[in-house]
């Protein structure tokens, strides 16, 4: 999804999924009601994320969420993600 549709979408209809590794959220905090689970621990983790929602990844550019996605896909999950990451809401 786009910086403008993230912005207008009901953030109770999703949730956001940061991605990004731990030095990066401790340079540019997780957005507002973000669960933050890096990358490098989804596959471990992957229970601690619900389904009751479409999850909406975030990372820095957006460039490691494709692949994110298609896991999360592959295990049921509704998905999306944010066009641009952190990079294009900090624009």
């Amino acid at each position: 999804m786009t910086k403008e549709e993230f912005s207008m979408i009901d953030k109770n209809l999703i949730l956001i999924l940061d991605i990004r590794e731990d030095d990066e959220v401790a340079d540019l905090p997780c957005l507002p009601g973000a669960l933050h689970i890096p990358m490098s621990r989804l596959l471990p983790e992957i229970e601690a994320i619900p389904k009751d929602r479409k999850v909406v990844t975030v990372c820095y550019s957006g460039g490691r969420c494709h692949g994110v996605n298609q896991a999360l896909s592959a295990h049921g999950y509704e998905v999306d993600m944010l066009e641009g990451g952190m990079s294009e809401l900090s624009s």
